[in-house]
């Protein structure tokens, strides 16, 4: 799945962008869902490329500056990119903090403004079969994403149990889970982790194995 990214788009404002995503992980790791040596790693990572960058503008510029300066960036952003995911993905994250880590593109927002429409087509054994449609009423993924499915017997208490891109697809739970009701919902999510609102709750009743 293909995305644009939540990175600015000019050298000079992917300084600053990088360097407020690393300082603030650093200062709090926890926060973020990381630990202190991803935060070092996003830190060397993030440096080298704003140390790479003065050099590559101005009347210091050469062809051999700007091809330093660029692999430098490139290793960067597949660092910020990959901890970018992670940290969009992980729920005990707030909203707060990954929208100070400039996370939340507008067009992201814009694109996920409706959720995944659920439906529970039927129950066999330990087995649901769920379909979903996208805003279209097709039972396709939005453009580029795939559909997050989050399950669990407490429906305060759910967790992500399937990312698909078909349609119809079935959850399988496993014992000690034993039959009873089995809550769900669902939304979208890109290749950067970017997500929709999460759609209705849906109810499906597994029966019990003895």
């Amino acid at each position: 799945m293909a995305a644009a990214s939540y990175l600015p788009d000019q050298d000079g404002k992917r300084v600053a962008w990088m360097q407020n995503f690393s300082t603030l992980i650093s200062a709090s790791p926890a926060t973020y869902g990381l630990d202190a040596g991803a935060a070092a790693t996003i830190a060397a990572a993030v440096s080298a490329f704003v140390a790479a960058y003065p050099a590559s503008i101005g009347a210091t510029a050469s062809r051999d500056t700007r091809a330093f300066k660029n692999a430098k960036l490139d290793a960067a952003k597949h660092v910020v990119r990959e901890y970018g995911i992670l940290i969009l993905r992980n729920p005990a994250v707030s909203d707060g903090a990954k929208g100070g880590l400039g996370l939340f593109g507008t067009e992201h927002r814009s694109r996920f403004d409706k959720p995944p429409k659920l439906t529970v087509l039927g129950v066999k054994n330990r087995s649901v079969v769920l379909t979903y449609a996208n805003a279209n009423n097709k039972a396709l993924p939005e453009q580029d994403s795939a559909c997050q499915v989050f399950a669990g017997a407490d429906p305060r208490r759910l967790r992500l149990f399937a990312e698909s891109t078909k349609c119809p697809f079935t959850l399988r739970f496993h014992p000690p889970f034993n039959g009873g009701s089995v809550y769900l919902k669902a939304r979208w999510v890109d290749d950067e982790g970017h997500v929709s609102p999460f759609g209705p709750l849906c109810i499906a009743i597994v029966p019990y194995i003895r």
